[in-house]
């Protein structure tokens, strides 16, 4: 008998934890059911926000004090384990980014720290695979807030043995300009400005998360992806994502996995771009 597929989602929004207007919680939980019930063994990172639905989850403690690289500063941060609809959840904490009722904002306005915060969560995760030693085939990263996962697996994380053979997909449900920060928030990363170009992070001057999640990720999959198999959609994909971003999707074609694929096609193909070599940028 084969090994089982193991996947570590990590999302900002979960059903019905933490969700926001939109229904990223509900697709991340429709893919995380989908995949376990494929024969996947499943988990998922999500931030502690201060919600009533975490509040009330039973934790168990994973990592009780860890610290978080951004930028210069050491953030402490603790991991814990809950279970939610049959399967394990790790929620990663902060007081400083996390202690909160909302999860991007208040009264429509998002958080001014939403980089920092975003970057912490993301880096968190990949500390959390290695200090808690998680076995992990697959990481799948949902959005903007986890799309700097891929990133970082590909540049501070590049040496590390636990990870070389983990691949990473990104979903993207639609290019609406979430994710796009100053340049100044490069610095929280960690990384040199020698990344900041337009066919790695930099979008119009600006830093974009979800353009390092799509430079990055071993394979591409979710909505927005669903017209870009062709160069017609792919053209298409980059009109709607903004000017400079055709030709970054032209290169990235190959990547992309349609949602129509059983989800683990999509992973299995992740891998399979690993061994192949095409996740070097």
């Amino acid at each position: 008998m084969s090994k089982k597929l193991r996947v570590l989602i990590v999302s900002p929004e979960l059903d019905p934890l933490a969700a926001a207007p939109g229904g990223l919680g509900a697709a991340v939980r429709s893919a995380a059911e989908d995949a376990a019930g494929q024969g996947a063994a499943v988990s998922i990172v999500l931030p502690r926000y201060r919600v009533p639905a975490i509040e009330n989850l039973s934790l168990e403690p994973v990592l009780p004090e860890f610290f978080v690289s951004v930028g210069t500063d050491k953030v402490k941060a603790a991991a814990y384990k809950a279970v939610s609809g049959g399967l394990d959840v790790y929620l990663i904490d902060s007081a400083e980014y996390f202690l909160r009722d909302r999860l991007y904002g208040a009264d429509g306005a998002a958080y001014l720290d939403n980089d920092a915060r975003f970057v912490f969560f993301a880096r968190a995760a990949v500390e959390l695979v290695l200090k808690a030693k998680l076995a992990v085939d697959v990481i799948h990263c949902y959005d903007w807030p986890a799309a700097l996962v891929p990133l970082f697996l590909r540049t501070h994380y590049a040496g590390r043995a636990a990870l070389k053979d983990v691949a990473s997909v990104l979903s993207v449900r639609i290019f609406d300009g979430q994710g796009r920060f100053p340049a100044e928030s490069l610095a929280f990363t960690g990384l040199t400005w020698d990344y900041f170009t337009p066919d790695q992070l930099a979008q119009n001057g600006r830093f974009d998360f979800l353009k390092a999640g799509v430079v990055f990720s071993d394979a591409l999959t979710g909505s927005a992806w669903q017209n870009a198999a062709s160069g017609a959609g792919t053209e298409a994909a980059g009109a709607t994502a903004g000017n400079g971003w055709t030709e970054t999707l032209a290169r990235r074609a190959t990547a992309i996995v349609l949602p129509s694929r059983p989800i683990l096609e999509i992973y299995k193909q992740a891998l399979a771009n690993i061994k192949g070599g095409s996740h070097a940028r």
